[in-house]
């Protein structure tokens, strides 16, 4: 499966006064994902928690479904004002 980096964004919900923490955004995002009908699979028990010289991250293995493109998944992801890479 490949590897993603997810980092937050630079951008803030409007009226938020409570960060949510970084893993939780991600998690939901995937949830989004499947409550869609995108059968996006992971197993969150592998997940890398941490943080480093460039803030809070998550590492996790992720496949998506054959045929879904970046923008497609990537609006799951936004939705939860994190960022993802591919390492």
């Amino acid at each position: 499966m490949p590897i993603y980096t997810f980092r937050s964004n630079d951008t803030t919900p409007q009226g938020a006064t409570h960060p949510v923490a970084l893993e939780l955004r991600v998690l939901a995002s995937l949830e989004d994902a499947q409550q869609d009908g995108v059968a996006v699979q992971y197993d969150w028990t592998t997940a890398d928690v941490g943080s480093d010289g460039d803030g809070e991250y998550v590492i996790l293995n992720i496949e998506w479904p054959a045929g879904t493109g970046f923008a497609e998944a990537r609006q799951y992801i936004d939705a939860h004002y994190v960022t993802i890479q591919t390492v």
